[in-house]
């Protein structure tokens, strides 16, 4: 007898799914090295291109939608060109659910990247969301956990999940899974989950080396 390989496509479809996190733009640069700069010893990029694409939470909510699922993105981003950009990257996208809520004077988390055959550089973007935007992401939330099947927690450790306990807390007393894809070290704070997915260094941060 063989083991029957589930079909991801009947078990998304139909599923709306939260995911709530770090919400963020991913740009890209492309171009050519020639020369070295005479400023400094540092290479020349002539732009011969640009991709913007949603980074963080965002992508996880792209790969929902890739497997069949309709996904409701939550998160924060700053009244500025970065999230004016990537709420525009979320409209282009017609499966995903825009949740964000724009908060003034805060930065949107991007990432750029210059790429020459290899990436060159990578300039990041950040600011940590202050307790008024935490306040309003964790009703938000909570007021419409409802209407979700299950709740995807993505954590990039840029202070969108800085209160994830509650919003755990909240999901399981209505009975509804929830899934962390974690950060750093303090693992405590995501009991009650129903699946935790480290890598093998974030789980090395977690509970140090082992041997076998």
């Amino acid at each position: 007898m063989t083991d029957t390989i589930p079909d991801f496509a009947d078990l998304f479809s139909k599923r709306r799914i939260a995911v709530a996190g770090d919400v963020m733009l991913d740009r890209f640069i492309h171009g050519a090295v020639k020369r070295i700069s005479p400023e400094a010893p540092i290479p020349v990029l002539l732009k011969r291109d640009e991709r913007i694409m949603l980074g963080g939470a965002g992508n996880v909510a792209r790969n929902i939608v890739a497997l069949g699922g309709t996904a409701i993105l939550i998160g924060a981003v700053g009244d500025d060109m970065a999230g004016r950009e990537l709420k525009a990257q979320i409209a282009r996208e017609p499966h995903i659910e825009d949740d964000t809520m724009v908060i003034a004077g805060a930065v949107t988390t991007e990432k750029i990247r210059y790429v020459s055959q290899q990436q060159l550089l990578r300039v990041d973007f950040e600011q940590g969301p202050g307790a008024q935007a935490l306040d309003a992401l964790d009703a938000g939330l909570v007021q419409r956990l409802a209407d979700y099947d299950l709740l995807v927690l993505s954590d990039y450790a840029k202070g969108a999940l800085s209160r994830v306990e509650p919003m755990i807390q909240a999901a399981r007393a209505i009975g509804m899974p929830v899934l962390v894809d974690p950060k750093g070290h303090r693992y405590l704070r995501y009991r009650g989950a129903s699946l935790v997915t480290p890598n093998r260094n974030e789980m090395q941060d977690a509970v140090g080396r082992w041997d076998s």
